[in-house]
């Protein structure tokens, strides 16, 4: 239908051009057929006056057959002709309008095109997840053609519902005064054992109290989510409902502190103001038919939130306290990590008698190798009164990962690396922290910070996999840059990457063990005694040695 009212548009367009065409080159040789013999009739003439000569202007005549053009006729052919001008102007106009138009429905045709052949290779990330799941080669060409496919179908916005979050606020804010005394115990058990391994100054808390302003919520975003659940011999698939939110919270806290730095040396200090942001995920699933529908809620953050803390009293003013304003916040994003940042998610029951872990578990999205690949725009720093040629490595994280440390190029200004690192990736919103530094010779000096930058893995993907980040350093752009790849590897149950050389090395993951605990039973204790924990040991006393806690 689009293309036949095109073609018809464009014949009846192409005719019209054509008499323009026409009449105006008729126009234009006889206004200067015309013209010479104008001139040529006037060119003895001394100057010209104000009479005008109407018999020589007559015998001037345009001849059109038998015809000839008087002076009110001729004046009427030159107005009859610039009206044909303007006319001829305007289909010209709309000509190129039209043919632009064209090439915008083509382009968007593909497109649309390009999205159904998406949506139907997206069906290749549904694969067996088990207890061992492990990476598609990347020398398989099938698999080659499908990444970028899997990628960008990934990276594609979700459908779902745009909400205020002025509802969640609202609820927070009726219950802040008993959110404040539960959240305080928990902050309070989850840090301290942490803050009194402390050194050279341990920690312990006075006073708790998180104040009377509540956490806010915005730019709630609610979307359908479908889980799929592949561990050994159980295979199910469960439908839930996922809200992405802001959560902000400007507290007016009333934190004491006291730092003990010897046996009798102890100094008491405040925390006046915390000032928290960061994106949160609230998981509502397995959803059920039967009442209260939502077997479970699961939520966390997304990306570690940023955490800024005012303090008060003698951290101010003794120098041996100033360390605590730079590792008190890394020791909270720390316990945050382990306990409400991806992939660690709190769950909450809805029913207990009903409820099992396995069905609200999700597996990863899959792996993502990310490059550095080169940077520029580095600048010869001043130090100690001389000029100095940066000396350059990254640090790359995924989300709240261990991060990755390039190697060091020195003495340049326009570093080139192309090193690569494995994550395993849980959400394609999580963020790609790249930061740079410049190492100092002085082992006690500690590396200079040159900027940092930024990205979700949607937004990477997005620009085909590829992008140059420009660093900031006290969120001013630095003009210095970093370029970053990235590529997406999809699990699958089959064994081709753990003998791959493609998956060899040392930052370079060839396969992925998950290992989940449920449940324990038939301790030999005491229920009132009970405070059970499992330790699991994997590769104990190997290079590759991991210990976890439930």
């Amino acid at each position: 239908m689009v293309t036949a009212t095109t073609t018809t548009t464009t014949t009846t367009t192409s005719r019209y051009t054509m008499m323009l065409v026409f009449g105006a080159v008729i126009f234009f040789y006889y206004v200067i057929f015309n013209l010479g013999k104008i001139l040529e009739s006037s060119k003895n003439k001394p100057k010209w006056t104000k009479s005008f000569d109407k018999d020589r202007l007559s015998r001037l005549v345009i001849v059109f057959g038998k015809y000839e053009l008087d002076e009110t006729k001729f004046y009427v052919l030159v107005l009859a002709s610039i009206v044909l001008l303007v006319a001829f102007g305007v289909q010209l106009g709309i000509w190129c309008r039209q043919r632009k138009e064209e090439a915008l429905l083509l382009v968007k045709k593909k497109e649309e095109e390009e999205d159904e052949l998406l949506d139907e290779k997206d069906d290749i990330l549904r694969n067996t997840y088990g207890t061992m799941t492990v990476l598609h080669p990347s020398h398989d060409n099938s698999i080659m053609s499908s990444k970028n496919s899997i990628a960008a179908s990934l990276a594609h916005n979700i459908e779902g519902m745009e909400a205020s979050g002025n509802f969640i606020s609202a609820v927070l804010s009726q219950m802040w005064n008993h959110m404040n005394i539960a959240v305080s115990n928990a902050v309070k058990d989850a840090l301290e054992p942490t803050l009194k391994e402390l050194k050279p100054v341990s920690l312990h808390f006075v006073q708790l109290d998180l104040g009377d302003v509540p956490i806010k919520t915005q730019n709630m975003f609610i979307h359908r989510v479908d889980l799929e659940c592949n561990i050994g011999d159980r295979i199910e698939k469960h439908a839930g409902i996922q809200i992405d939110v802001d959560v902000v919270w400007d507290g007016n806290c009333d934190i004491m502190l006291q730092a003990t730095m010897s046996q009798s040396a102890k100094v008491t200090f405040g925390v006046k103001k915390i000032k928290l942001s960061g994106r949160m995920h609230i998981l509502l699933s397995p959803l059920t038919t039967e009442l209260p529908i939502i077997s479970a809620v699961q939520y966390g953050f997304t990306n570690p939130p940023d955490l800024q803390l005012s303090f008060s009293g003698a951290v101010k003013v003794l120098n041996k306290l100033h360390i605590v304003q730079s590792v008190l916040p890394s020791v909270i994003q720390s316990a945050l990590a382990g306990v409400l940042v991806l992939p660690q998610r709190l769950v909450m029951p809805m029913d207990l008698g009903t409820y099992d872990f396995l069905d609200t578990y999700q597996p990863p999205k899959g792996m993502v190798r990310i490059t550095v690949v080169e940077g520029r725009g580095f600048r010869v720093l001043r130090k100690h009164l001389l000029n100095d040629i940066p000396d350059v490595y990254c640090e790359i994280a995924l989300g709240a990962s261990e991060k990755f440390k390039t190697s060091t190029q020195y003495d340049n200004l326009s570093p080139s690396w192309k090193e690569s690192c494995d994550f395993i990736l849980y959400d394609m919103d999580q963020k790609i922290y790249v930061q740079a530094f410049d190492k100092n010779k002085i082992a006690l000096d500690p590396d200079d910070k040159l900027g940092k930058a930024e990205i979700s893995v949607r937004d990477l993907f997005k620009k085909r996999s590829a992008i140059e980040l420009e660093l900031e350093l006290d969120d001013d752009k630095t003009g210095c840059f970093i370029r970053v790849s990235s590529e997406l590897f999809h699990l699958s149950d089959q064994l081709h990457s753990l003998s791959s050389p493609i998956y060899a090395g040392e930052n370079n993951l060839s396969g992925l063990v998950t290992i989940i605990v449920t449940k324990a039973f038939d301790i030999p204790i005491r229920k009132e005694d009970a405070a059970t924990c499992v330790k699991v040991v994997y590769g104990e006393g190997s290079d590759h040695e991991r210990t976890f806690c439930t």
